[in-house]
């Protein structure tokens, strides 16, 4: 299951969820902001199951997915560790463990298998891949260089709008198609890469 759908595309869009003419420009347009933001933030954000590996230089170790619902398993140097003790920030997706595991060293490879992401997709978030999605799918025909159009509204109802070229430094990297999302998809991404491979 995903956590974007094409009826909330049309919703947004304002498109009748019983027109079908659109449906494959608007799964791709679907498919593209889902991926786009997810690379962005270096991250999934589907509950799941996880599995990362790790030389950690301390007892603490910053998971790539959260909010964090359990630990499932851990391994050292390829052996489970069958009663680890540990505490979690699981907003946070921290796993801080105890002095004491089995063969400890600052050498070893950790492998952690977890359960992490949202069992409802933040409504911030949804909404501004629902806005990638829908600047995609009106600018999915015009020259990719455009990235992403921008609106102003003009006094009246006269609406401006206009594209951002790729390569600007809005959104520095994804042509500016997340240029105006940047604050909210900041607020998502993964940044604890320290000790993970």
């Amino acid at each position: 299951m995903t956590w974007l759908t094409v009826d909330d595309l049309k919703s947004r869009l304002q498109i009748p969820c019983d027109d079908p003419s659109q449906d494959a420009q608007l799964q791709a347009s679907v498919d593209y902001a889902i991926a786009l933001v997810e690379e962005y933030c270096k991250r999934n954000f589907e509950e799941q199951q996880q599995t990362e590996n790790f030389y950690p230089v301390e007892f603490t170790v910053y998971l790539k997915n959260w909010p964090l619902t359990t630990v499932d398993e851990v391994w050292i140097d390829g052996v489970e560790q069958t009663d680890p003790t540990y505490h979690i920030d699981p907003i946070r997706g921290v796993v801080y463990f105890d002095v004491g595991l089995n063969n400890w060293s600052d050498k070893n490879q950790m492998r952690l298998v977890y359960t992490a992401g949202y069992s409802v997709i933040p409504t911030v978030l949804k909404n501004a891949t629902l806005d990638i999605a829908a600047a995609r799918f009106y600018t999915a025909d015009d020259d990719p260089s455009l990235g992403s159009v921008k609106q102003e509204r003009i006094e009246g109802s006269v609406t401006v709008s206009y594209g951002t070229p790729t390569g600007s430094s809005e959104g520095s990297g994804y042509g500016g198609a997340i240029g105006a999302h940047i604050g909210i998809l900041n607020q998502f991404r993964s940044e604890h890469t320290q000790g993970a491979w």
